[in-house]
This record gives C-alpha cells, structure tokens and sequence, in this order.
C-alpha cells in the first residue's frame, strides 16, 4: 500500500468517525457521540472553553436535547 492509499484511509476513517459522532448528537445519544473521542479527548469550538473528557463530552446531547 502507497503513502496516498494509507492517506485517503485515514481521511475516510476521520470522515465516518465525524458522521458517526453527528448522528449521535442529532440522536440525543451522549454515550454514542463520547464513543468517538479517547478518555482524555477534547472537543473544542469557537468562543467557548473546551470541554475535555469522554464522559462530559458525553453529557453535551443529553444537555442540548433538553431544550
């Protein structure tokens, strides 16, 4: 296997991770969305601090789908 094949395999992963991640958020489903980052992971967006940790990056869904 070339560099670009492993390259473009690694791209897909990322990019199903991604979706998968999404479609739990859309779900409400906290334990599926947390699935997709390490224990030590970090989910990071504009203008708010981030929040690091599977399991309260687990809790986002749940909050958001709450309103």
């Amino acid at each position: 296997m070339t560099d670009r094949h492993r390259s473009l395999l690694g791209e897909i992963a990322i990019c199903e991770l991604t979706d998968d991640y999404s479609q739990a958020v859309m779900r409400g489903d906290g334990s599926t969305a947390a699935a997709c980052y390490s224990e030590d992971g970090a989910l990071s967006a504009d203008s708010v601090p981030d929040i690091v940790g599977r399991e309260r990056i687990g809790s986002i869904p749940d909050k958001t789908s709450a309103h």
